[in-house]
């Protein structure tokens, strides 16, 4: 999917994808172009079992980067940034209120709150920061300090 494809005339080269991330796969398949977006969302961001699993399946390739306006289950809007493979910071919109449970690879800290991630005893590696949300509000998280 990620291998972009020959992009002049009309001529599709046995798939891959455009530059406008339409597939290439002859016949034109709508389903490949939202597969290959959601994919790829779903590699930033996870919001399964009642958590935001931030940058779960990050690429090797995609060493920097953001993205805006992810939407997760439970009503939250997010956005975020990594550099080196690393989450640098998140911003998390609270579109209902209720709590948000963020999981990630490395400890976290709530901006302006004193709460901060803490290591899960279920599965090494990850980080679990929990807090209140209040609908429309916009919360900061980066790394722990």
């Amino acid at each position: 999917l990620l291998q972009y494809t020959n992009t002049t005339g009309t001529v599709m080269q046995g798939g891959g994808t455009y530059p406008n991330f339409f597939d290439a796969h002859p016949p034109f398949q709508i389903d490949g172009n939202f597969a290959g977006t959601t994919g790829m969302a779903e590699m930033l961001l996870q919001s399964h079992l009642g958590e935001l699993h931030l940058l779960p399946a990050l690429p090797t390739a995609w060493q920097q980067g953001d993205v805006k306006g992810l939407i997760a289950r439970g009503a939250f809007e997010v956005s975020m940034s990594w550099s080196n493979h690393q989450l640098t910071t998140a911003t998390i919109k609270s579109k209902q209120g209720g709590n948000c449970v963020i999981r990630s690879s490395i400890p976290l800290q709530l901006e302006g709150q004193n709460r901060s991630s803490v290591a899960d005893p279920e599965l090494a590696g990850n980080y679990l920061l929990s807090f209140p949300t209040t609908k429309g509000m916009i919360y900061k998280v980066g790394g722990k300090k």
